[in-house]
């Protein structure tokens, strides 16, 4: 049983809306419906309309909206990663409040989630966490191979025509494994911050100081080489959760299957 002084300090939360009791929601007004977001609708269409027994990992879980959502739609088992303790802390009191015995939270850096540690998931759930990467192919590569059926991938990306989100002026060319790829550095934090203040910057990376965004017709190639078969775009409205009305499609929703059915 989690105790009201549990609760009163673990809110409100930053982004996730979730009602853990009767009158009780994470956030009073406001913030994100994870059960109702297009990308959970995307995920549930693309399961072909239910989640049952579906094995589900998110990574980059923030507070456990999502992973809550996806466990409360009849998941068999959903996995969220989260390297930040608040976050954690946000995410054990949405499980126990919700008493979801088939969802489980771990506490790692997303960049070392792999296959040999949770082994495979049905459905894969990346949201807003590539951006925040300096190596966007070695996540992509462990992705694709604890991937059973498709990741769901939502991103801010480079754009080719102008910088936007403090991103570099000039596009840069990378190379990751053996290939060539398109995009813009992104400062996240100042070089050498500690982890202390770092956890108190929760809308960056964790880890790496500098990011590398992609730029679409990167990211597709990327996850092509990766090993998915096939790779969708969900077409999302302009400024799509973009807080700086940017004007420019900024951000993408991307379906990567690994095999046609």
């Amino acid at each position: 049983m989690v105790s009201d002084d549990e609760i009163n300090n673990l809110l409100p939360f930053t982004a996730h809306r979730v009602k853990i009791g009767k009158e009780l929601w994470t956030i009073p007004n406001g913030g994100e419906d994870p059960a109702s977001a297009l990308s959970t609708r995307v995920v549930v269409e693309r399961a072909g309309g239910s989640l049952l027994g579906k094995r589900i990992l998110d990574l980059g879980c923030l507070e456990g909206g999502y992973s809550a959502a996806f466990a409360q739609m009849g998941a068999k088992e959903v996995v969220g990663i989260e390297v930040r303790t608040l976050n954690m802390n946000r995410c054990f009191l949405v499980k126990q409040c919700l008493r979801l015995e088939n969802l489980n939270f771990y506490q790692e850096d997303v960049r070392k989630v792999n296959n040999d540690w949770l082994g495979q998931f049905d459905i894969v759930f990346a949201a807003g966490i590539l951006y925040h990467l300096d190596d966007p192919y070695s996540f992509l590569k462990n992705l694709s191979e604890m991937t059973i059926d498709f990741a769901l991938i939502d991103t801010h990306i480079a754009t080719k025509i102008k910088h936007v989100h403090g991103c570099s002026p000039l596009l840069v060319e990378k190379i990751f494994g053996s290939q060539k790829y398109l995009g813009r550095e992104a400062r996240e934090y100042p070089a050498g911050m500690k982890k202390a203040d770092l956890e108190k910057h929760v809308w960056t990376s964790w880890g790496n100081p500098s990011s590398f965004w992609l730029t679409e017709e990167s990211l597709v190639k990327m996850l092509s080489e990766v090993g998915f078969s096939y790779i969708s775009k969900v077409y999302v409205p302009r400024g799509y959760r973009c807080g700086e009305n940017c004007q420019v499609e900024c951000r993408i929703m991307i379906v990567a299957k690994k095999n046609l059915k």
